[in-house]
């Protein structure tokens, strides 16, 4: 896909932007995505196939080795999804939204997601959505303590803050 939605896209903008704000980072990733992400050790032993599936299992099975491995602090997963067993490190999952709990999906992603997404927030050290009500929402399908969501906003783009391009328009895409 040329240019990646939803989730994906929200990805690479922490991404992009986790590196101002924290030192030493460490991107679990296929290696394609090296030149993408420069400012980011990648580390990719054993992403043999960047396909969905074989990336799902990879999270599962090697990730947590590669980060005890490299000694990580936290491992922060922006997908809703993350390794399923223990670490030797908190784990902090992301999710922006659940809409297979309000029927939005196939019927084969909206099965996988009511199969996963309670092993993935069971498993989590903490949960990080973008809005209160996210939060009530994740809570509430997933019963999970508000106390265990945090509230993390999604920032705007840099081109809204630069004064210099007030009044110009902006490209949007279709």
């Amino acid at each position: 896909v040329d240019e990646p939605g939803g989730a994906v896209d929200v990805a690479i903008q922490y991404a992009n932007r986790l590196p101002k704000y924290v030192a030493n980072l460490t991107l679990f990733a296929h290696h394609s995505v090296c030149s993408d992400f420069p400012q980011y050790t990648v580390e990719g032993t054993g992403m043999l196939s960047e396909t969905l599936p074989y990336g799902i299992l990879w999270e599962q099975m090697v990730v947590p080795t590669l980060g005890f491995r490299r000694g990580i602090d936290v491992l922060f997963c922006p997908n809703a999804l993350c390794p399923l067993r223990d670490t030797e490190f908190p784990v902090v999952v992301a999710i922006q939204d659940i809409p297979e709990y309000h029927g939005f999906g196939s019927k084969k992603y909206i099965w996988f997601r009511e199969q996963l997404l309670p092993r993935i927030v069971n498993r989590a050290d903490r949960i990080v959505t973008v809005s209160e009500f996210m939060k009530r929402d994740i809570s509430n399908h997933l019963d999970v303590p508000l106390t265990d969501i945090d509230v993390v906003y999604n920032g705007i783009n840099d081109i809204y803050l630069d004064k210099s391009s007030e009044g110009q328009a902006v490209s949007l895409p279709e």
